[in-house]
């Protein structure tokens, strides 16, 4: 286990979850990973897949296969929702769970959004974006562990502008800075 800026800890080995869309595929993945001693189930919003996570979780537990408090679980707020709350119950309820063991904003930006939450493409098909207000949004993601619905609170492909900004209005930081590292993408200066 790590030890996070709060004092609580996090599995040194996650599940990640992404393109794990196939129900039997995804049941038999969760289930062999903490058979051979995973404890920590990565998914987020984006990801389409917290419903079944929630639905093979439930059935877990149910069977005493493991228990909650045995699992740190994570999920993300993905680019259309800028209000955690709404978006943390929206997982919390497809997850069927009481509360996250940690709660990251997926990335740094907030996409412009018709009157239905879809979002804007231009004409290249890229998202339409708008001004991304992490002192506001990290204010109400404080909140989140307030309430007792996440135990950590952190972000997700932040760089070192937007952590600064962060650190500059927070009351609780941000426990995690998930990126993606590997030989051929080192991120020296995160």
């Amino acid at each position: 286990m790590f030890h996070l800026n709060n004092k609580n800890q996090i599995p040194k080995i996650g599940l990640g979850t992404y393109k794990l869309n196939d129900q039997k595929i995804l049941q038999k993945t969760i289930e062999s990973a903490i058979e051979i001693g995973y404890r920590h189930i990565d998914t987020a919003y984006k990801y389409n897949n917290e419903e079944k996570i929630g639905i093979i979780l439930k059935d877990m537990f149910h069977k005493n296969f493991i228990k909650r408090r045995e699992l740190f679980i994570t999920s993300k707020m993905w680019c259309t929702e800028m209000e955690p709350l709404d978006a943390l119950k929206e997982s919390l309820k497809k997850l069927q769970l009481d509360y996250l063991d940690l709660y990251l904003i997926h990335f740094p930006v907030t996409f412009d959004l018709d009157e239905k939450k879809n979002p804007y493409f231009d004409n290249d098909g890229y998202y339409v974006t708008k001004e991304f207000e992490i002192e506001k949004i990290w204010s109400k993601m404080e909140e989140l562990v307030g309430l007792g619905l996440v135990k950590s609170i952190g972000v997700s492909n932040f760089g070192i502008n937007m952590l600064k900004r962060i650190l500059k209005v927070c009351k609780i930081k941000p426990a995690v800075n998930q990126v993606e590292m590997h030989p051929y993408l080192q991120q020296k200066e995160l």
